[in-house]
């Protein structure tokens, strides 16, 4: 995926290399990522805990700066900002082009 939700936290941790054997072969299991399985892991660890004030405080900066930055980046990228220049004379986009004219 692309990008990522902005209600979403980047959790990195640092495991023994043995473990992440472990969690590699439960998350195979299961037919999803090592993040995914780690994810629903915690998920589960905190399903009965109660945030306090301040996390929820951090929380909701937390959404506010990826909302934000959400916006920017989809505004650079509608731009064409991360794109090569030149890319809009690529046979692929003239293409497109051309079939949605042809809708209207």
């Amino acid at each position: 995926m692309r990008q990522a939700r902005v209600s979403t936290y980047p959790a990195a941790v640092r495991i023994d290399l043995g473990d992440a054997a472990k969690v590699w072969t439960a998350a195979d299991a299961q037919g999803v990522t090592m993040s995914a399985w780690m994810a629903r892991l915690v998920h589960e660890a905190v399903r009965k805990v109660t945030a306090t004030p301040m996390a929820k405080a951090w929380a909701a900066e937390r959404l506010a700066a990826n909302t934000a930055r959400r916006a920017r980046v989809d505004a650079a990228v509608h731009a064409g900002c991360d794109r090569k220049p030149g890319w809009e004379n690529t046979k692929r986009f003239k293409d497109r082009v051309a079939s949605a004219e042809e809708v209207r």
